[in-house]
């Protein structure tokens, strides 16, 4: 059974792991467990986010992105997921992103060029946007802490885009590697 299927079991299932699985790799049944929790969570925000529950969307990679897009459109008509996201406020923070949002037909509402730090993000949120009292859902990174705390400084609540998968777990050589695999990028160790 290869690590591929374990991942895309369903994810509102509970998956039996073979017991010769458990033994020979906990950690990696540790890391499908992760993966299926993740995709669920990003299920819910995409689903909030149809609903009308949250008010700016603020996105850091096209990696990102493009994983909680494809996540939520297993189980949201693509359609309705890119007319969800142009009726919410989008913030964008790299140039891959602006094409991807063009590949889609979408307009972001607030575009930081490179290179940007969290300060530089702030200010212009506060030049472009309101997010007072507003659902601001962010995109999970290693770094946001600080901008997530400058989010909530200025009245909003918010919910993290949780992307990365093997937070706090991996180092980051370790976790790139197990990104890889996971994406086919990576066919031998």
């Amino acid at each position: 059974m290869s690590l591929a299927i374990l991942i895309d079991a369903p994810a509102e299932q509970p998956f039996d792991f073979p017991a010769e699985i458990c033994q020979q790799s906990p950690l990696m049944v540790h890391l499908a467990d992760q993966q299926i929790n993740t995709d669920v969570q990003m299920r819910n925000l995409g689903n909030q986010l149809i609903t009308g529950t949250i008010d700016v969307m603020l996105f850091v990679s096209r990696w990102g992105f493009d994983r909680f897009f494809e996540t939520c459109r297993r189980s949201i008509d693509e359609q309705r997921l890119v007319d969800s996201l142009a009726d919410v406020t989008t913030i964008i923070c790299n140039a891959s992103l602006l094409e991807r949002f063009e590949e889609l037909g979408l307009q972001p509402d607030v575009e930081f060029s490179e290179p940007n730090n969290w300060r530089d993000v702030l200010v212009g949120i506060d030049c472009s946007c309101q997010v007072a009292n507003q659902t601001v859902a962010i995109e999970s990174a290693a770094d946001v802490h600080t901008l997530t705390a400058g989010l909530e400084a200025r009245g909003a609540s918010v919910q993290k885009i949780p992307t990365v998968r093997f937070e706090g777990l991996l180092n980051t050589g370790e976790q790139l590697l197990v990104e890889g695999v996971l994406a086919g990028d990576v066919s031998a160790i």
